[in-house]
């Protein structure tokens, strides 16, 4: 079994972990934000 931790690095943990998460969604979020765009221009200069 593993030792127990103090309960400030288990905190700490935890807040690495939501701070990472919220980093990656908003990465995620960007690209997406990015490709719609193109693609929506994409789109309209097709059909010129």
């Amino acid at each position: 079994m593993a030792a127990a931790l103090n309960p400030l690095d288990l905190l700490n943990g935890i807040r690495s972990l939501i701070l990472s998460g919220r980093q990656s969604a908003s990465r995620g979020i960007n690209f997406l934000q990015v490709y719609t765009t193109y693609e929506i221009g994409r789109r309209i200069v097709e059909q010129e």
